[in-house]
This record gives C-alpha cells, sequence and structure tokens, in this order.
C-alpha cells in the first residue's frame, strides 16, 4: 500500500474527482472510511486503496444509485486529497513539470 497523503484531522484539497464540480473542494478529513450498505456506501475501489470520510463546509456532489446527490458528508479516497499542511507550504509545488512558488 502506498503511503497515504492524508490522516484523520488534515484539511484538504479535492484534486481529483468523479464529479469535476468536486476539484478544488476544501474538505476536513474525518476518520478512515468503512463502506457498507447502510451508510449508502458502496465505493468500487480496487485492492486496498484508503478510502477517507470527509465533511465539506459547502456540500459535493455524490452519484449514487446513479443519481446526484449533495450532501456535506461522504467517502473521498485518498488518492484524490492533497493535504493543506503548514510545513508543506514552503516547499515548492511541481504541477505537470511547473514549478509554482508556494509564498
Amino acid at each position: 500500500m502506498i503511503k497515504p497523503r492524508c490522516c484523520a484531522g488534515y484539511d484538504a484539497i479535492v484534486i481529483k474527482a468523479q464529479n469535476p464540480q468536486n476539484i478544488g473542494r476544501i474538505v476536513k478529513v474525518v476518520r478512515r472510511h468503512v463502506p457498507n450498505r447502510s451508510n449508502g456506501s458502496e465505493l468500487s475501489m480496487h485492492g486496498d486503496e484508503l478510502i477517507w470520510d470527509i465533511y465539506a463546509p459547502l456540500p459535493m456532489a455524490w452519484e449514487v444509485n446513479g443519481q446526484l446527490q449533495w450532501r456535506t458528508e461522504g467517502p473521498v479516497p485518498d488518492r484524490q486529497l492533497w493535504p493543506i499542511r503548514e510545513d508543506l507550504v514552503e516547499r515548492p509545488i511541481y504541477v505537470k513539470d511547473w514549478l509554482v512558488d508556494s509564498r
């Protein structure tokens, strides 16, 4: 398993999403997600992919049983999040071979 980017308690930015309107949203990582039918979560992920339950201050779009639902809580894979951490602020950020000064 790849080392996770996020941990419970982190703030993060959604950098990839099935629903493009979610990209750029700032969320709070709450806990590790446990999929089950009772919470309407049946994510089809591969292998041992890490998924987090998140809280979003503004509703985000999730597709449930083929229908779009707007919710403030739900599951998001770790690979689709980028943590917002103070120790990362001073490092340069590379986006597709472009250097972005983070200061």
